[in-house]
């Protein structure tokens, strides 16, 4: 039998912990600290996540240092198991196997929610530099926080801010001419309103690599972000939270055509010929490829109490803006250009009811509205492909321009009910009548294509279940077995080449998962070690796959999935100077049926083919078979101030592209590391600071472009660079 690496590296890194807390046990009398509490709300009530019977990763700002990660693009990074596939602007994320390649009127099996507020657009690239903690809750939590989350819910929690004056600014430099810097100050303007505004800004001038065409860098990147938050306690019962939020970004991956790593070539579809990689990072576009995101929000949030009850209202808006350009083709050649432009607006209201933290039943009600409309305007193919594939005039180029609305009513209600001596049974329930509506055409230059236009409407309503028996043996061990019923809402596809009849676009029907799931979460030695277990299977019913058609990228239902796994982390704080962690996963995701899934293979031009073909018994995509990461860091103290020294490592195994199973992306592991000195006055601080320090060359995704060929999303090359900050 074949030893796997992540498995051995895996076990290596279990036992030396062990090692560590034997080591701990013996020296119990030298007084080291356990290692802190954390703080979740999985379950819409803040409780300690070794008290909740859901599968979590929690992160707080000392964790995101250790591993090195600064955004929502590293969480790959942070979870075994997770992936980013960026097409374009977005960058959907799927977690245990189970996501989308969300085009922008879908969303995602994975939801993202910043301080309780449900964040509709995964686009851009949102920066750690206000968090208080990043909590991932795997698998269907779709009772609670509805929106399809049949994948997970990834929560942000960012500071409230200080009624003292506090704040923080630092400077960066990094390779690549990359100049970063963040400012944070909170300040009280009288005894109950305080405030606060964060702002950051990254600016890469110089690309990873060039356009061999144009001469110009390629893979250049550049973001600024700014967030303000108040807070009014308007009386003992009752506190408001404001927040307005800004982020525009740019960048390259996603947008690029070049072939996936492992793969040397792509086909002219010009010449009808292959041409080769012009190497890592580079690219032989004729035009610059590349995305333009820009998001504006606000939100509302009041606690306050009814007795002993608990009231939430949470109320919020939030609009998008996004571009891109793409050389489809891939070449010098000006034959092929697509284009997209989206605008989309969304506002959500959700009020809660929460028993008393004391109640001996722990109960949440909740109401959730959600309208989204948006505008694709429009989705052009440009150039002689365009005149050839799609028919357009001379000149002209092929135009798809859509208009869409989902309205989204749901009711929700959970409730955590003693059953036996240190046993709660928790139930939940909610139902979801999502509203969908679309119209478009499809346009040659200016004029309506022939039978083009049409609208399209349909409700499709579900409830959704859970069910959770949980055991506490003592203060320190807690087991649990769950039932979870996820539901992702049916839709139209946006982009419809064929038009928008109900013949030409017919709706994507709705995916059902069950998810079963077994876990423990454990403390030992006086909290000095953390370790978390569990086991999974998922059933998919309807699965929603996306595939490329005509250059679009459109979703298709595919059957029935089955899904097994297991996840296992463990922290341990041996002395209180030194703190280790790993995350480990194993994935076994299959097709039970898949009739009619694109097959991919070369034809002897080397054109990408695809035809329809039985995936039944094959991989899904997006699954790397094992997957875990090790982080560690030790503080010292020293006359001249502390020094911190982190280092972690992230294995991604490798994953399959398509259903076809005959592109696969290998196996990756990145080493970041950071040392930071602290004044001894706790003000000043230098952080020196490296990623992916062995300049491991792999793709963060993969798209399937027929007849192009496999075209790779890279990730960032090695980086490093120094920041230097102030603390007030």
């Amino acid at each position: 039998m074949r030893s796997h690496p992540a498995l051995w590296l895996g076990l290596i890194g279990i036992v030396g912990l062990v090692d560590l807390a034997l080591a701990a046990d013996q020296a119990a009398d030298t007084g080291s600290e356990g290692l802190t509490e954390i703080v979740v709300t999985a379950q819409r009530r803040s409780e300690s996540s070794q008290n909740v019977p859901v599968a979590i990763q929690a992160f707080d700002p000392a964790a995101l240092k250790a591993m090195g990660v600064t955004s929502t693009d590293d969480l790959p990074e942070m979870v075994p198991g997770m992936i980013l596939q960026p097409t374009g602007a977005s960058k959907p994320i799927f977690l245990r196997g189970v996501g989308n390649n969300n085009n922008s009127n879908v969303g995602s099996a994975v939801l993202v929610f910043i301080d309780g507020v449900y964040y509709p657009y995964q686009e851009g690239n949102l920066p750690y530099n206000n968090v208080a903690s990043v909590e991932v809750d795997k698998g269907p939590q779709g009772t609670l926080f509805g929106r399809n989350a049949t994948g997970g819910v990834i929560q942000i929690t960012t500071k409230d801010p200080s009624f003292k004056p506090t704040g923080s600014i630092d400077v960066g430099e990094g390779n690549f001419d990359t100049q970063s810097g963040s400012v944070y100050v909170a300040a009280g303007v009288t005894d109950k309103l305080a405030g606060d505004i964060s702002v950051y800004y990254l600016n890469q001038k110089n690309g990873w690599g060039h356009d061999l065409v144009t001469g110009q860098d390629i893979y250049q990147n550049k973001n600024v972000a700014a967030r303000s938050k108040w807070l009014f306690n308007a009386t003992d019962d009752t506190e408001i939270r404001l927040a307005f939020d800004y982020l525009t970004s740019y960048g390259s991956v996603g947008t690029t055509v070049d072939p996936a790593v492992g793969h040397s070539f792509l086909f002219n579809e010009v010449t009808g010929e292959k041409f080769a990689s012009p190497g890592a990072y580079n690219v032989t576009a004729n035009y610059y490829p590349y995305y333009t995101v820009s998001q504006l929000g606000s939100s509302l949030r009041i606690d306050t109490k009814f007795g002993d009850l608990k009231g939430v209202s949470i109320t919020s808006w939030h609009k998008a803006r996004t571009s891109l350009y793409i050389d489809y083709d891939g070449t010098s050649i000006p034959f092929f250009n697509l284009y997209r432009h989206d605008n989309r607006n969304a506002e959500t209201q959700e009020f809660q009811l929460l028993s008393s933290d004391d109640s001996k039943i722990k109960w949440v009600g909740g109401l959730f509205f959600y309208n989204d409309t948006g505008q694709l305007n429009p989705f052009g193919f440009g150039g002689l492909g365009g005149n050839i594939v799609f028919g357009a005039p001379p000149g002209e180029a092929f135009n798809i321009v859509a208009n869409d609305r989902i309205t989204s009513y749901a009711a929700y209600g959970q409730a955590i009910v003693p059953v036996a001596a240190n046993s709660d049974l928790t139930l939940g329930a909610r139902y979801t009548a999502d509203q969908r509506y679309i119209n478009g055409g499809t346009y040659g230059g200016d004029t309506l294509n022939p039978g083009s236009a049409g609208s399209e409407s349909q409700t499709f309503k579900k409830p959704t279940f859970r069910m959770i028996l949980d055991h506490h043996f003592n203060d320190e061990l807690m087991t649990y077995i769950s039932y979870n019923r996820g539901f992702n809402s049916g839709f139209f596809n946006q982009v419809s080449t064929a038009g928008f009849s109900t013949q030409a676009n017919p709706a994507v029907q709705p995916e059902i998962m069950d998810a079963y799931e077994v876990g423990a979460k454990a403390e030992f030695l006086d909290h000095r070690i953390r370790t978390n277990a569990s086991a999974f299977w998922y059933q998919y019913k309807d699965l929603q796959q996306q595939v490329y058609e005509g250059a679009a990228l459109v979703t298709v239902n595919a059957a029935a999935a089955r899904i097994r796994g297991i996840d296992f982390d463990i922290e341990a704080r041996p002395i209180s100077a030194l703190t280790m962690a790993m995350g480990l996963e194993y994935l076994d995701g299959v097709f039970l049926r898949y009739p009619k899934a694109p097959f991919y293979s070369y034809a002897p031009s080397g054109a990408l083919l695809s035809a329809p073909g039985d995936a039944g018994g094959n991989s899904i995509p997006y699954a790397p078979r094992w997957s875990f990461n090790v982080r560690g860091g030790y503080h010292l103290n020293s006359p001249i101030g502390s020094f911190d020294t982190n280092a972690a490592v992230a294995y991604t195994g490798s994953w399959f592209a398509d259903p076809s199973n005959n592109f696969q992306e290998p196996s990756h592991a990145l080493l970041n590391a950071n040392e930071t000195w602290t004044a001894t006055d706790g003000h000043t601080h230098v952080e020196v600071w490296g990623r992916n320090l062995t300049n491991r060359f792999y793709d963060v995704g993969i798209n399937m472009l027929s007849p192009i060929g496999p075209v790779g999303n890279p990730g960032e090359p090695r980086t490093y660079g120094v920041t230097v900050g102030y603390r007030f």
